[in-house]
């Protein structure tokens, strides 16, 4: 049982202490081995071999709980001591497993140098969302961003964006696909077509995939311009939408060769 020691007075102090605005300054840690009979004696480090074989066996366990992927971001960063490349596939194989759901554990594999088996990992855990929660496919999409250039080039957008509750958040990844090239602009207009296409449009989040890919779009500029006529015809069609209104429609439409005296003028023109 955790008891006081010293004065009462003392004790006071420390129930004070933790109770006012001043417990943002102290560490209640050592209040507690201060005034009482607290004791904790906390476990060795483990060495990363173990943490090696921790995460080697929870992947081969199929009976293994999410929960217990948790905790491997606590002791990710004992890792990448001597050859990394064993570790980042090892991490890769974690990543794989869709009970992963917290993707904290990448941000020292990050800095590394990726290899391609990780890169691949996760790209393809954007088409096994099941398990995640919308905050969870916001870090995941997140985590995607960061990777290096070219990390998208060959991603199938089909694969990556026909479900709605990533490509409605994709707002840093999806233009990415622009790495790949001129070839990206008809996958960029498919996402387009099938963003207005939709028959419920209540949704306060859509038309963001739309936007995302005219972002995408910009960044290709005159690579993009094959597919600038569907898009003229686009906002003819879709002219009252507030989509073919916004500054990232507009300026997708200018970074492929629409001159701007053909648009017409923004609603807040005066």
């Amino acid at each position: 049982m955790l008891e006081p020691q010293g004065t009462g007075m003392t004790f006071s102090y420390w129930r004070w202490a933790v109770r006012s605005e001043r417990q943002l300054e102290t560490t209640i840690l050592s209040y507690l081995k201060q005034l009482t009979n607290f004791d904790l004696a906390l476990p060795p480090t483990p060495s990363p071999d173990v943490i090696r074989d921790h995460i080697d066996d929870l992947v081969k366990d199929p009976s293994a709980p999410s929960a217990a992927f948790l905790l491997v971001k606590d002791y990710e960063h004992l890792l990448y001591q001597g050859d990394e490349s064993d570790d980042l596939k090892r991490i890769a194989r974690l990543v794989a497993d869709p009970r992963l759901t917290d993707f904290q554990i990448l941000n020292n594999a990050l800095r590394k140098q990726v290899p391609p088996v990780l890169i691949d990992a996760i790209v393809r855990r954007l088409t096994r969302l099941e398990n995640l929660d919308d905050d969870q496919i916001m870090n995941l999409q997140a985590t995607v961003a960061k990777l290096p250039n070219g990390a998208l080039a060959n991603a199938d957008p089909a694969a990556v964006f026909d479900n709605p509750r990533l490509s409605r958040r994709a707002e840093k990844l999806m233009p990415r696909l622009a790495e790949e090239g001129p070839s990206a602009a008809p996958k960029f207009l498919n996402i387009i077509k099938a963003g207005f296409a939709q028959p419920d449009r209540k949704d306060h989040l859509w038309g963001h995939e739309i936007l995302h890919a005219a972002t995408g779009l910009c960044r290709l500029g005159s690579q993009a311009s094959s597919v600038l006529p569907e898009l003229i015809e686009i906002q003819e069609q879709q002219k009252n939408s507030k989509i073919t209104r916004d500054l990232k429609w507009r300026a997708a439409l200018l970074s492929l060769g629409h001159p701007i005296s053909a648009l017409p003028p923004p609603d807040n023109w005066s």
